[in-house]
């Protein structure tokens, strides 16, 4: 996944957030500090081998405490 999403604008770079990506089925979400902010289709870029990278545009982060596990896939509605 190559998409992109920008900070809220009431982002505060001096303390902690936390990121949660769910990668579900044909579908992506992102959360930022509990609040989903990004939702599109998986596409086909997806690594097959379950391969998980970051990359950031304009700005220098920290990540630690990185979890990823399997999710069931979502059921329909």
């Amino acid at each position: 996944m190559f998409q992109t999403a920008a900070a809220p604008e009431d982002f505060l770079s001096s303390r902690p957030h936390r990121l949660k990506i769910e990668a579900r089925g044909e579908w992506i979400r992102t959360f930022f500090d509990g609040e989903k902010v990004f939702e599109c289709p998986r596409g086909t870029d997806v690594s097959a081998a379950g391969r998980v990278g970051f990359r950031v545009n304009g700005a220098t982060v920290e990540l630690d405490d990185v979890l990823v596990e399997r999710l069931d896939p979502m059921k329909p509605n």
